[in-house]
């Protein structure tokens, strides 16, 4: 049976703890990770004042790159069944991140039967974890496409299983090129509170002048250092030169729809490893594991972090509210 939304409370903030079962840190609230893969999202949380507890993702590749860049935890390499069996009840945390695979309803859906359906347990997966975390907030992310007509049952059991756990829910189709995305990105960022539910954090980036200008390819690349291991020239040159465009403009397509294989303004070559990873909001000393081929995947599967960490900021301030008056 669930634990109730009081309980939930209670059993959480009040003990915090740190990786690799090491001491309370009191005052601290701890988020787990799930789906993680290489780490961008777990870097916001980090940022927003959140510690790492724990973190799991299916991909060996992600979890190495995950471990490159947070040394207090190891990120656990299995999926979410096992990691359900395995962690027990020593998986409490203040925070859940859940970014389940969306490509089994994507519209770009390429993916056989079989992984359809692994995926779509992944997504359905979400009140087991959440039972396994009891924690007080959820950041649920999704394609927006899970609001599509055949996906909506789906997305009602999701919500379903939420509410019947005594959570309050709200959710929104957040456009991440308002909060400082280079292309326009469409998904569902969903919020669960066993307490004071956070609101969604305001655009930062637009048309006007109370927010900072949207931000374009130049502005994106402004920073890349020309000696970054991911910077490699060579390996991005057209044999034949197409077209060059204005860079005081946003990206023309999302980096995980062919946008990836955008040539650059300058028509000469296409984007390199260190561009992209600018383009997705990683860190720039953040550091992948695997082949060229895998790092791209890596990057091309991210939620933006940079774009991502307003929203966290909203969920550790509701925790903060509420603590407040306890």
């Amino acid at each position: 049976m669930s634990a109730s939304a009081a309980e939930l409370a209670s059993k959480t903030s009040r003990l915090t703890l740190s990786g690799k079962g090491s001491d309370p840190i009191p005052g601290q609230y701890t988020f787990g990770a799930g789906f993680c893969g290489a780490g961008g999202t777990s870097w916001a949380l980090q940022e927003a004042g959140f510690k790492a507890k724990w973190a799991f993702d299916n991909w060996d590749v992600a979890c190495e790159s995950h471990d490159l860049n947070f040394k207090d935890i190891t990120c656990c390499r299995m999926g979410w069944a096992k990691f359900i069996r395995t962690i027990g009840s020593t998986g409490c945390v203040d925070v859940l991140h859940l970014s389940p695979p969306p490509q089994w309803c994507s519209k770009r859906n390429m993916q056989g039967k079989y992984n359809n359906e692994m995926y779509r347990r992944c997504f359905l997966a979400t009140g087991s974890l959440v039972d396994t975390a009891q924690c007080r907030v959820l950041i649920f992310e999704a394609a927006d496409s899970i609001l599509d007509p055949e996906h909506v049952p789906h997305f009602r059991s999701v919500v379903h299983d939420l509410t019947s756990r005594n959570y309050s829910v709200r959710w929104r189709i957040a456009h991440m090129d308002e909060y400082g995305t280079v292309y326009k990105r469409k998904c569902l960022i969903l919020f669960t509170a066993a307490e004071n539910l956070p609101v969604f954090p305001s655009p930062t980036h637009g048309t006007s002048t109370s927010l900072e200008k949207p931000t374009t390819i130049e502005s994106a690349l402004k920073d890349v250092n020309f000696l970054d291991d991911l910077h490699n020239l060579k390996d991005v040159l057209y044999k034949k030169r197409k077209p060059h465009y204005p860079a005081d403009r946003s990206l023309p397509k999302c980096v995980f729809e062919d946008g990836a294989n955008l040539a650059h303004p300058g028509g000469i070559r296409q984007f390199t490893l260190a561009e992209l990873r600018e383009f997705q909001g990683f860190q720039r000393n953040h550091k992948f594991a695997g082949t060229i081929t895998e790092i791209r995947e890596q990057i091309d599967n991210a939620l933006p972090g940079t774009a991502f960490l307003n929203f966290p900021k909203k969920c550790i301030e509701a925790m903060k509210e509420t603590d407040r008056k306890q």
